[in-house]
C-alpha cells in the first residue's frame, strides 16, 4: 500500500507525467460540464434546507482546510463516505441475506428435527401396530380358546345332566303322590332308559358303575310299579264281577257286559302301560320279564273268571242236547268259538302283541 505522501508527490507529478492531448482537454471540459448539471440522485433529498445544510457543512468543511495534506485527507474521507453510500445497499442486500441464511438454517434445523420426529412416530408406529397385531392374535386365541371351553363345558354339562337325573328320579318315584298314572310317569320311564343306555356306553367314566346300579334299582321299582298297578287292576276287576260264592254263573247274552264290560273300561290306562312295556321288551329283560308277568296275571285272572262259568255252560248245553249228539257238538262248537273270540278281542284291548299265554 502507498502511504499518504507518496500519493500527493504522485498527484503533484501528474499533469507533467500524464499529459493530455487538445482531444482529451475537449472531452474532461464536456464530461465536467455534464457532472456539473447532472440531476439529483432520487434517494438524496431535494429540500432547499437539506441542500443548504449540505452546502454549508461542505463549505465549512472547506474552509477550516488550510493544506494540501488537509485536502487530501478531506478527499480520502469524501471518497471513503461516498463508497460508503455506494456499498449501503450491498451491506443492506449482504444483512438481509445474512437473516435469509439465519432464517434457513433454523428452518433446516426444524425440518431435521421433524424428520427425526416423524422417525420416531414411525418406529412408534410400527411398534404400535405390531403390539396391535400381536394383541389381535392373542384375542382370536383367546376367542378360540373360549369357543372350545364353552363347547367343553357344554358338553360335559350335557353328559352330567344323566349323572344329576339320578336324585331327580329317586325323589319322583319316593313320593307318596307319584304313581304310574301320573302324567309324568312315562316320560319318566324313558329318561330312565336314557340314562340307562348313556352309562352303559361310558362304563370308563369315574363311578360310572355305581350309578348304573342305582338306575337299574330305580329301573326294577318303576317296573314293580307298573305290575303292581296292572295285577291290583286286573284282580279287582274279577272281584268285582266274580259271582258270590255257592252261586253259578253261565255265559249267555245277558252276562257278557258282566263278563266283558268292566275289563273293557278298565283296559285303557293299562294298555298305554303296556303299549310302552312293548316297545321295550325286545332291547331290555326287565320290559320282557315284566310283560310277561302281566299276560300271564291277566290270563289268570281270566280263566279264574271264565272257568266256572265255562264248565257250567258246556254242561247246560250238554243237558239241553244229551239226546242229539250232532246239535251238542254244534252247539258246544259255537260256543267255544264264541268264547275264544271274545276273549281274543278282550286280550288285544289290554296288549298290542301276542303272547304265548293264548295259546296255552
Amino acid at each position: 500500500m502507498f502511504t499518504t505522501a507518496a500519493v500527493r508527490e504522485r498527484l503533484s507529478r501528474w499533469d507533467t507525467l500524464a499529459a493530455l492531448s487538445d482531444r482529451q482537454k475537449e472531452c474532461f471540459l464536456e464530461l465536467s460540464s455534464t457532472a456539473a448539471n447532472r440531476p439529483v440522485p432520487e434517494h438524496l433529498p431535494t429540500e432547499d434546507g437539506v441542500v443548504a445544510d449540505v452546502s454549508g457543512s461542505l463549505s465549512s468543511q472547506l474552509d477550516s482546510i488550510q493544506t494540501s495534506q488537509q485536502f487530501m485527507a478531506w478527499c480520502a474521507e469524501v471518497e471513503a463516505q461516498a463508497e460508503s453510500e455506494q456499498d449501503k445497499c450491498y451491506r443492506e442486500y449482504i444483512s438481509q441475506l445474512s437473516q435469509y441464511r439465519c432464517q434457513c438454517g433454523e428452518m433446516l434445523e426444524e425440518a431435521e428435527s421433524a424428520l427425526v420426529t416423524l422417525a420416531n412416530m414411525r418406529e412408534r408406529h410400527q411398534f404400535v401396530s405390531q403390539r396391535t397385531g400381536a394383541l389381535h392374535g392373542a384375542c382370536q386365541q383367546l376367542m378360540e380358546d373360549q369357543t372350545k371351553l364353552v363347547n367343553l363345558a357344554e358338553s360335559i354339562s350335557s353328559k352330567l345332566t344323566y349323572f344329576t337325573e339320578l336324585d331327580r328320579i329317586g325323589t319322583r318315584l319316593g313320593s307318596p303322590a307319584f304313581s304310574v298314572t301320573s302324567d309324568g310317569f312315562l316320560p319318566l320311564l324313558s329318561r330312565l332308559d336314557e340314562c340307562i343306555s348313556f352309562t352303559e356306553q361310558n362304563l370308563h367314566y369315574k363311578e360310572s358303575q355305581v350309578y348304573l346300579t342305582r338306575f337299574r334299582q330305580y329301573l326294577s321299582r318303576a317296573l314293580a310299579l307298573v305290575k303292581q298297578h296292572v295285577v291290583s287292576t286286573l284282580r279287582l276287576t274279577t272281584s268285582s264281577v266274580l259271582p258270590k260264592p255257592g252261586a253259578v254263573a253261565v255265559l249267555s247274552e245277558n252276562s257278557y257286559a258282566q263278563f266283558y264290560g268292566k275289563f273293557r273300561s278298565s283296559a285303557p290306562k293299562i294298555k298305554a302301560l303296556m303299549k310302552e312295556i312293548e316297545l321295550r321288551a325286545d332291547t331290555a329283560a326287565e320290559y320282557k320279564n315284566l310283560l310277561h308277568d302281566c299276560c300271564h296275571s291277566y290270563v289268570g285272572q281270566r280263566g279264574l273268571l271264565l272257568t266256572s262259568s265255562v264248565h257250567s255252560s258246556l254242561a247246560q248245553i250238554t243237558q239241553q242236547h244229551s239226546t242229539d249228539s250232532t246239535a251238542l257238538v254244534r252247539a258246544g262248537c259255537d260256543f267255544m268259538c264264541r268264547v275264544c273270540q271274545d276273549e281274543y278281542q278282550l286280550y288285544f284291548h289290554f296288549f298290542s302283541v301276542d303272547s304265548p299265554e293264548l295259546k296255552s
